[in-house]
């Protein structure tokens, strides 16, 4: 299960996604509103499956594409260090 690195925060204000903020090097990274259902998701502990299902059910998205998003946002999270095992 994938969780965000202890130096990454989730900033939210009102009703939008928010942005991931890196407080070791300052960095900003904006979220769209999947990649705030896939944080939320997996924050509760989610795993890839449920990330798919949480893309379907709140955003409606078809499958084949909610399984490319969920991994391209587990590989952004990754490429960036913003998430780890």
């Amino acid at each position: 299960m994938m969780k965000l690195r202890e130096h990454i925060s989730w900033e939210r204000s009102g009703d939008g996604p928010g942005f991931l903020f890196n407080r070791r090097l300052g960095e900003v990274f904006g979220l769209n509103a999947s990649s705030a259902v896939l944080l939320e998701a997996l924050m509760e502990g989610a795993e890839e499956e449920d990330l798919v299902q949480a893309l379907i059910e709140r955003c409606g998205a078809q499958e084949l594409t909610a399984r490319g998003d969920v991994a391209a946002f587990m590989l952004s999270l990754t490429e960036k260090d913003l998430g780890g095992a």
